[in-house]
């Protein structure tokens, strides 16, 4: 039986001599994992739409209960150029769909579809891409339900707070903490958890650098879901 299914490529994977298998983030089944037979033979007609941190339009041979299904054909439907030629917004795809690809277990996947969706589209059109990546690891965590605490410290609810603690999961007062950043710095952190895609444009006059912020919040992803991120590396 063929299924068809709009998706995000999410990584692509050597699979057996001639083929690949290639990671879909989808609305309607969750993350597919499809096997694209012969596609590292140069006369293959799904080779060039197969593309990680692209969205395809797919058509494979569902079945329930199987782990892997294969593809029968692919066309691009949004390639994001510009993140295939720029090596900075093609680091922050990889980190993005890293992090789809693993908690889309743990979290419904039509929500965080939408936010992959949206986090790339933001990304091709915008010259804020740290920010792009700030918010969507913001937006990651409140879908996984450990968004840092930013209404006060996370010991005691005080509002005066003059640190943050990855560990303990956010704010923290003098009584509870330490002093880790400026107080400038404990603004910006809570606009950003605080913040929607629309309000881009508008957190983006109140900095000119946000990649602190980006390794900050990795750390709390990081430390409170157990997974490690290989394209930090990169990003780093």
């Amino acid at each position: 039986m063929n299924d068809h299914t709009l998706g995000i490529i999410l990584k692509q994977t050597d699979y057996q001599e001639h083929s690949v298998l290639v990671h879909v983030l989808t609305e309607e089944y969750g993350k597919l994992s499809l096997v694209a037979r012969g596609v590292r033979k140069s006369a293959s007609k799904n080779a060039g739409s197969i593309f990680p941190y692209t969205l395809g339009e797919f058509t494979f041979d569902g079945h329930e209960g199987k782990t892997i299904s294969t593809l029968k054909s692919a066309h691009t439907k949004q390639f994001f150029r510009s993140i295939h030629t720029d090596l900075g917004k093609g680091t922050i795809a990889a980190l993005m769909c890293e992090v789809a690809d693993q908690v889309t277990q743990e979290v419904e996947a039509d929500a965080f579809y939408a936010l992959l969706l949206t986090a790339l589209t933001q990304l091709e059109s915008s010259s804020h891409i740290d920010l792009v990546c700030a918010l969507y690891f913001a937006k990651s965590l409140e879908l996984l339900g450990i968004g840092p605490q930013v209404d006060g410290c996370v010991k005691c609810m005080r509002p005066k707070v003059v640190g943050i603690d990855v560990q303990e999961g956010g704010f923290v007062c003098q009584e509870h903490g330490h002093a880790t950043h400026s107080i400038e710095q404990l603004k910006l952190f809570r606009y950003v958890l605080k913040a929607d895609w629309k309000d881009l444009e508008v957190l983006s006059s109140l900095s000119t650098q946000w990649q602190w912020l980006v390794l900050l919040l990795m750390d709390f992803y990081t430390t409170h879901t157990g997974f490690a991120l290989k394209a930090k590396q990169l990003y780093a």
